[in-house]
């Protein structure tokens, strides 16, 4: 059983502190004498050098994974050797897949070729996420240079058109909730209206984002914006709004 954070009352989480001033790490599946599980935890000094540790490591895999997939999208099949031994029997199992740049002209640059998809899911720190990856992206995606991607280039213009009406809605929201609605007039810049309320005065700057959910890691969650420098020292909120969101 797991030792509930007296501060919290819930489970400790990496990153609390304990009662003794150290950082919890995570719960190790040994069991001590009063019958909780045992406990990692560690100084503030180590804990900064265990996160240190860790993203150096993270940043490693993720640098190994990003190479394979570029070797899987150029048709180079030496990938299947830089995959650890169980996940190289999960992927035979899969099937392998074989591209050889883009489907139309070939092209092999890099810079220029994508999945037939725009994906945001695609470099992570995890072998079985990759895994997740290859099923539902790269098995399925074909590969295109951006002349000739047309489905990318339609996204964008359907991103675009979303993201004009999602900022509508917000409009028509924040005037129900009795704000003045001071629109951008530009289309750049880290403010996209500024709302004043009828009655208080209250001065809100808003930055209106379409809602993204995850396809691959974490399915159905939320991405998680994050402000710029500029919009942070303004005082910008984001207002999510989803693209299929009634008024």
């Amino acid at each position: 059983m797991k030792r509930i954070n007296p501060t919290t009352g819930k489970i400790f989480k990496q990153g609390d502190i304990c009662q003794d001033g150290k950082i919890f790490v995570h719960y190790e599946f040994i069991l001590n004498k009063e019958g909780y599980f045992r406990e990692r935890k560690k100084t503030i000094e180590n804990y900064k050098t265990y996160l240190k540790k860790r993203s150096e490591k993270d940043k490693k895999k993720r640098e190994k994974i990003e190479k394979i997939i570029i070797k899987i999208m150029i048709g180079d099949q030496t990938w299947l050797n830089d995959l650890p031994q169980k996940t190289k029997k999960n992927i035979e199992k899969i099937g392998i897949v074989k591209h050889n740049g883009c489907k139309k002209c070939g092209s092999k640059d890099i810079k220029q070729i994508h999945f037939e998809h725009s994906h945001k899911d695609f470099f992570r720190t995890s072998w079985v996420q990759f895994e997740i990856i290859y099923k539902k992206i790269i098995i399925k995606d074909n590969i295109y240079c951006n002349k000739h991607n047309k489905k990318r280039e339609n996204m964008g213009r359907d991103s675009q058109k979303t993201g004009d009406i999602n900022e509508h809605k917000a409009i028509i929201k924040f005037l129900k909730e009795g704000y003045y609605v001071f629109n951008n007039v530009s289309r750049k810049g880290p403010i996209d209206m500024v709302l004043v309320h009828e009655k208080t005065g209250e001065i809100r700057k808003i930055d209106v984002k379409t809602n993204s959910y995850r396809q691959s890691y974490k399915p159905t969650t939320r991405r998680i914006r994050t402000p710029s420098k500029e919009q942070i020292k303004l005082g910008v909120e984001y207002e999510y709004i989803d693209k299929d969101e009634d008024d």
